[in-house]
């Protein structure tokens, strides 16, 4: 059988493996080609960088649609072909740099793709442009934008008088806003219009610059919010729906308050964990319901000192299932957590250091880890050039031979102590056999 005798929907199944400049080529194989080529099937979760320029403007003038489009600058070619596509996009991230021009180019593309009705996601980052009015006041009125990403390096000129907010649906879930210089009018300007469809806000700004707390409280629905942590943090100890908070910067005292007290935490991420941070999380009230747990650029004097806080506060959360960390533990460390200290605990997600990954897993504090906790993987998010890949003098345990699979590893690996099940994650590899 050849591959035309396959019905569409088989051939479909085919062409889906093909990247977005093979389809092209294979348009111009057959009139059945052609048009199958074309088909939305193949199209709905393409996503196109900006850097492939020709796939892009072809994809524009011919696809029926993408899933997301990353353009800077953006160019007189690319906006010119947007300004004739019926190419539906989902997503749009736009690069905008270079002066007024740029910035009524990107207006003009980010006006014909929302008129086709499809886009829900829109990320815009602004560099060097000196009037940002026009741009940001287009973006506001967009309806049905389902999550919104600004980022604007310079002045964002005061927006509130001349936006209408009667003019305009909620409709975003996430927002995520980045601003070093003003800006804060338009920040509360969309806080308030979509406080009641907001989920997600990420707010990122000048670190001694305070949240819009009383803005904040407003939003009903706020589930996950990253900020810096300020002062003013504390008033939101109250909103019963903030499952996961992402503090950035060392905690102010109202940080610190706001640990203590909220009730539903699920998720918390420390950003910049001190002496002060973890001591407050150990005796907050979401303490027995806290799920997952990320220590961020541990302050390098207290390091020693945090992991034994972090080992004396981990009793204190009882459903603590995961504990993220941004670097490899010391050995102290490992050897602390135990079914007694984090009885619940599935994953210790942690970063390789220089040294080969084979001999990593049969040290002694990693076998001890794994042999002590049955049900725990130890997640190394990644792995350097291994030394033993490329050396013609290899570590001990590469030269022994086992665990073959190791040998030149890079990739994200999850090690255990037990046979790979239905639960467990798909680099699950077990290295105490």
């Amino acid at each position: 059988m050849e591959l035309l005798d396959l019905p569409d929907d088989a051939l479909l199944a085919v062409l889906g493996f093909l990247p977005p400049r093979q389809l092209f080529a294979c348009r111009v194989a057959c009139r059945r080609l052609r048009d199958l080529c074309l088909h939305r099937y193949l199209w709905r979760h393409v996503s196109l960088d900006g850097g492939k320029a020709g796939v892009v403007l072809a994809a524009l003038a011919l696809a029926p649609c993408v899933k997301s489009i990353v353009c800077s600058g953006p160019r007189d070619v690319q906006a010119s072909r947007v300004k004739t596509t019926n190419c539906v996009v989902t997503r749009l991230k736009l690069f905008v740099f270079g002066g007024s021009n740029r910035m009524a180019l990107a207006m003009e593309m980010i006006q014909r793709l929302y008129a086709l009705g499809g886009l829900r996601e829109l990320d815009v980052n602004i560099r060097a442009i000196q009037s940002t009015a026009p741009l940001l006041q287009q973006v506001y009125y967009l309806r049905d934008l389902r999550k919104l990403s600004l980022s604007v390096n310079g002045h964002v000129e005061a927006l509130a008088a001349k936006c209408n907010e009667l003019e305009t649906k909620p409709s975003l879930r996430e927002l995520h806003y980045d601003a070093l210089t003003g800006g804060r009018a338009f920040l509360e300007l969309l806080l308030r219009t979509h406080a009641s469809t907001l989920q997600d806000v990420s707010l990122y700004f000048c670190a001694d610059e305070d949240i819009p707390a009383s803005t904040l409280l407003k939003i009903p629905g706020l589930r996950s919010l990253r900020c810096f942590a300020t002062t003013s943090l504390h008033h939101l100890a109250v909103l019963p729906s903030l499952h996961t908070i992402r503090l950035i910067g060392l905690c102010a005292s109202g940080a610190l308050q706001f640990l203590r007290d909220a009730s539903h935490l699920r998720t918390v991420e420390l950003d910049a964990c001190d002496r002060h941070s973890l001591p407050a999380l150990g005796s907050s009230r979401s303490a027995p319901l806290i799920e997952t747990l990320l220590v961020r650029n541990l302050v390098v004097r207290y390091r020693v000192f945090s992991e034994k806080q972090l080992l004396s506060v981990l009793p204190e959360f009882p459903a603590l299932k995961v504990v993220d960390l941004d670097g490899w533990p010391s050995d102290d460390f490992l050897r602390g957590v135990s079914p007694v200290s984090a009885p619940s605990l599935a994953t210790l997600a942690v970063h390789c250091p220089l040294q080969c990954a084979h001999a990593l897993v049969h040290s002694p504090a990693v076998q001890s880890l794994l042999l002590r906790n049955p049900r725990l993987h130890l997640f190394v998010r990644e792995f350097l050039e291994n030394p033993c890949g490329k050396k013609k003098k290899s570590c001990s345990w590469c030269r022994k031979g086992c665990h073959g699979e190791l040998l030149g590893r890079k990739s994200p690996m999850s090690f255990s102590s037990h046979v790979k099940t239905a639960g467990c994650p798909s680099d699950c590899f077990n290295v105490t056999a």
